[in-house]
């Protein structure tokens, strides 16, 4: 159990950190095209550089990210097992800790409610990690999409667009942050009522 969980907190750290990287992209590229709109003049590599590094931090966010929720789909997944095997009642069946995130309109609730039972069975009345950490997921899901529809919109030929599709980037980052900033919170507290009840079997 401590190995999924210090596998989760690790990826966390590592997605947190490279979100604030990709924030601090968008924020220099949005810097660049505010020059460049009111005509101070920017150096071309300036502007090239700001292009690639935007375009390399969140190519690697995304990645990150998807690694992230493997890892964190198996904690859950080894987690709910966990309580099945002990003999608790649970409200859903194990499988559900994973294909709750993969079924369409399901993946909006369920991933939220397996956890929530985690915590709940366990006699873990606080949720408020929980809470938070589903809230901001569902809501960096949404400003992910608009931020891929807004570069997709982006006019190739004037970059009219450019500049929104780069703030929206800036705040899917910013999301992102706080999705990693409390799974790891979660995690981490669950990993202690865990350790205590393997403690109180013994």
């Amino acid at each position: 159990m401590k190995d999924e969980s210090a596998s989760v907190v690790k990826g966390a750290n590592i997605g947190i950190a490279m979100s604030i990287l990709s924030v601090l992209s968008s924020l220099f590229l949005v810097i660049v095209i505010m020059i460049i709109k009111i005509n101070l003049g920017v150096a071309d590599w300036v502007a090239k550089l700001s292009d690639v590094t935007e375009t390399i931090t969140g190519g690697l966010s995304f990645i990150i990210s998807i690694i992230f929720y493997i890892i964190l789909i198996i904690w859950l997944r080894v987690s709910y097992g966990r309580l099945h095997d002990r003999g608790v009642v649970l409200r859903f069946p194990v499988w559900w800790s994973v294909g709750g995130w993969f079924i369409p309109i399901w993946n909006f609730f369920r991933p939220y409610q397996v956890v929530k039972d985690l915590f709940v069975k366990t006699n873990h009345l606080s949720l408020s990690n929980i809470d938070k950490w589903w809230t901001f997921t569902i809501i960096s899901f949404i400003v992910g999409r608009m931020s891929f529809q807004a570069g997709r919109a982006v006019d190739p030929n004037t970059g009219e667009g450019f500049l929104a599709a780069t703030i929206m980037q800036g705040i899917a980052g910013v999301l992102c942050i706080m999705v990693y900033l409390f799974a790891k919170r979660m995690v981490k507290e669950y990993l202690k009522v865990e350790s205590d009840l393997v403690a109180a079997e013994d």
